[in-house]
């Protein structure tokens, strides 16, 4: 146990010593560091041996923070200062100081080496975090943390590559790809949150213990979505509503799954997540721009992919038991879809069948006075039989029932009296 310190009789000094804030200050210092030397605040490139330096300290100080943060939460039982502690360390990971992402600009194959060492190192910590706080290591949270992480590391390197090969510009479609790629991301971390098993002990640490693995989970996608807004900027990419959509359902699959809204009122959450949806559908619907997607001969747009993602994510958010009958019905509509009638011959043929109603209905409308005298006499004969066929089966009240009731005996017995009554007279 932590031996604790004299209370102080200054305030300044009480605080000081409740809340402990050079953790936070040197984390903010860390970060001021990494933002004036790497440029960052002024996006002007920097010499590959400075980024190398800067990684290379940043790197180091992030070891301090796991190393003396696990060691406060196992060893010591100060969890606030050591879940601090792995929060600031989460932060620096997912790349906050976009140091990694620099490497690319300078060297193609350079950033790949780096970010392939670094995602190594990465793995090794995140592993260790898991290990000391009785995390399941082999589980399905720990690979899609890596996998997010990689996603992270490695994608400002495929931009670029693909940059390359289109003469130094990337396309609309391109970034609107990876737009679902963030969304699938953000699908898998809600699905390995609602189901996946976090920590079975019964430690004191074990709340926090979950809440540090739910960090190391949601801000690598944070990031993504930073660094995917930053490379419209950077390649004079316009950013369109419909890039919008695909994070928005993902936000409305997390927000059913991550613990911290979970314990909110639960008509408030499905209220959010169906805004979510509403506006990821709105957001698609652009008449002014779209994004087709060619496979084969088929020609699918970026409406009806957001539309038929759409349709599955409230099946995930509020009806996950009928997810299978859902997908079913949902199938059988693509198929219908994409191999039935088109939407123009559908309309005609239900504008032939309804004027043929109509036109059969108008012909059985009387139109002489014979014909309606006719069909009077026809309905008062209908509604008697209806009349009478109601008082039958309704049955007999029970104030005008035939039946006698029974008739009461003139002398009642007495009542039976206990024993030595009479002698008590």
């Amino acid at each position: 146990m932590a031996t604790p310190l004299p209370r102080s009789r200054g305030p300044l000094a009480r605080f000081i010593v409740d809340h402990n804030p050079f953790y936070l200050l040197s984390a903010l210092l860390m970060l001021l560091a990494c933002l004036l030397l790497g440029n960052t605040m002024t996006w002007s490139p920097i010499g590959v041996d400075r980024i190398m330096m800067l990684i290379g300290v940043l790197n180091v100080y992030e070891l301090l923070l796991v190393a003396l943060g696990l060691y406060l939460i196992a060893r010591r039982g100060l969890v606030r200062d050591g879940v601090m502690l792995l929060v600031f360390e989460a932060f620096f990971v997912v790349d906050v100081g976009f140091l990694n992402s620099e490497v690319y600009q300078q060297s193609q194959f350079l950033g790949e080496i780096t970010n392939a060492v670094l995602l190594a190192f990465i793995a090794g910590k995140i592993w260790l975090i898991f290990r000391v706080l009785n995390l399941p290591v082999i589980s399905a949270r720990f690979v899609v943390t890596l996998v997010e992480l990689a996603t992270l590391l490695f994608m400002p390197g495929v931009l670029k590559r693909l940059s390359l090969d289109h003469n130094g510009a990337l396309h609309a479609p391109m970034l609107y790809a990876s737009w679902w790629l963030i969304a699938g991301l953000m699908a898998a971390a809600a699905i390995v949150t609602r189901f996946g098993p976090v920590d079975a002990s019964n430690r004191p640490y074990a709340r926090a213990a979950r809440g540090i693995a739910n960090t190391f989970l949601i801000l690598p996608l944070v990031s993504l979505i930073a660094h995917m807004g930053t490379t419209h900027w950077v390649f004079a990419v316009p950013f369109h509503a419909i890039d919008l959509s695909p994070s928005l359902l993902g936000l409305a699959m997390l927000l059913t799954s991550i613990p911290i809204v979970v314990a909110a009122k639960r008509v408030e959450q499905r209220m959010v997540s169906g805004l979510l949806i509403v506006a990821a559908v709105l957001c698609a619907v652009n008449p002014g721009f779209r994004i087709d997607v060619i496979v084969g001969s088929l020609s699918i747009s970026s409406t009806v992919i957001t539309v038929v993602t759409a349709y599955l994510v409230p099946v995930y958010c509020f009806a996950i038991r009928y997810a299978l009958v859902a997908i079913t019905a949902g199938v059988v509509a693509g198929l219908a879809y994409l191999f039935g009638p088109t939407l123009a011959t559908i309309s005609e043929t239900s504008s032939l069948v309804g004027n043929w109603a109509w036109d059969r209905l108008v012909s059985l409308v009387p139109k002489t006075q014979r014909q309606w005298g006719a069909v009077a006499m026809i309905g008062s004969f209908v509604l008697l039989i209806v009349g009478a066929w109601i008082s039958l089966f309704r049955g007999t009240p029970p104030e005008a029932s035939t039946d006698v009731p029974p008739t009461p005996p003139e002398n009642p017995p007495a009542a039976a009296q206990p024993p030595m009554a009479n002698l008590v007279q």
